[in-house]
């Protein structure tokens, strides 16, 4: 799992990350907001799954509940 920010500044995203304490996950930024833009991501949260060789399964808005449902069905 990883998250991606490219909303507000650069700045905003490392203070969501500070107030959220140690994640266990990576954070990267597009400042671009191309990778969004892409995605087809409207609003937060929304979760991509993609395979292991990069292939995008499904995104959609709302928690992780639906990829562990499609990680059980593998």
């Amino acid at each position: 799992m990883i998250g991606l920010g490219t909303q507000q500044t650069i700045r905003d995203a490392e203070e969501f990350v500070a107030d959220r304490g140690p994640l266990t996950f990576p954070v990267f930024w597009d400042e671009s907001g191309r990778s969004w833009s892409e995605l087809g991501v409207v609003g937060q949260p929304t979760v991509a799954l993609f395979l292991a060789d990069g292939t995008l399964v499904d995104v959609w808005f709302g928690s992780v509940d639906r990829a562990l449902e499609l990680l059980d069905q593998a």
